[in-house]
C-alpha cells in the first residue's frame, strides 16, 4: 500500500538528513560501504538517504546514530 505524498516538513527532513549524513561521511572519510557494513542498512536504502530521495525509518535513524 502506497504511503502517499510527503508533507512539506517531511520533504525538509529528507534534505536535512541527507546533508548531515554526507557531512558525517566526509568528516570521517567513510565510503558508503563502510556505513552499510557498520550500520546494517542495505546499500540501496542508504543511497536513497544520501541522495535525499528517501526518508529513513525511525529504526534506521537509530542504526545510523549508533554507527556515527
Amino acid at each position: 500500500m502506497a504511503r502517499g505524498e510527503l508533507t512539506p516538513q517531511e520533504q525538509e527532513y529528507k534534505k536535512r538528513i541527507s546533508s548531515k549524513l554526507l557531512k558525517l561521511q566526509k568528516q570521517r572519510n567513510y565510503k558508503q560501504i563502510d556505513i552499510v557494513r557498520g550500520s546494517g542498512i542495505p546499500a540501496s536504502t542508504l543511497n536513497g538517504y544520501l541522495k535525499g530521495i528517501a526518508l529513513p525509518t525511525e529504526k534506521n535513524l537509530e542504526k545510523l546514530a549508533s554507527f556515527f
